[in-house]
């Protein structure tokens, strides 16, 4: 070949054109599908836990209550003060789950409702505790037998559907 057309040919060649690199921004139409359904998602999961937490918010109240009549019965050991205090307390956990008819029973209906929403049956001392003891002057019962038993009953219990 010819020096000289070669050095022609040479001058209109161009140098390799590179392509631009991709830049993040823009986002992809599947990058924007990704954040659309992670944030639906978690508003869903704030959501749930917000509701979850008003939901439970009673058993906390319930709890606390619990925890105060034990209190009192630890400084002047009166049994019937705790056994009134803690079925007042187990009948604001119904009127607050809607059940105000299960809350205004007293005796084996009382206990009825209890257990119907147990998920650890009641002892057979709890029951004699919440039905007759808690009537007499001086009851014979084990406080904190008692206490334990109903402190889980509030922490496992079924809550309503509907509250």
């Amino acid at each position: 070949m010819n020096p000289d057309l070669q050095s022609i040919l040479a001058e209109q060649l161009r140098d390799i054109a590179m392509p631009t690199a991709v830049q993040w921004w823009p986002l992809a139409t599947g990058w924007w599908i990704v954040i659309a359904v992670s944030l639906i998602l978690f508003g869903g999961l704030i959501f749930w836990l917000v509701r979850r937490h008003y939901k439970n918010r009673y058993r906390v109240v319930a709890l606390e209550q619990f925890q105060l009549a034990i209190q009192a019965w630890r400084d002047t050991p009166e049994p019937d003060l705790y056994l009134k205090r803690s079925n007042q307390t187990l009948k604001r956990v119904f009127v607050s789950l809607g059940e105000q008819n299960i809350a205004a029973e007293f005796g084996p209906q009382w206990i009825k409702g209890l257990t119907a929403r147990a998920k650890h049956p009641l002892s057979q001392s709890t029951v004699e505790a919440l039905t007759s003891e808690c009537y007499k002057p001086r009851p014979k019962v084990a406080i904190e037998q008692l206490h334990q038993e109903l402190t889980l009953w509030v922490r496992s219990h079924r809550g309503s559907k509907n509250v």
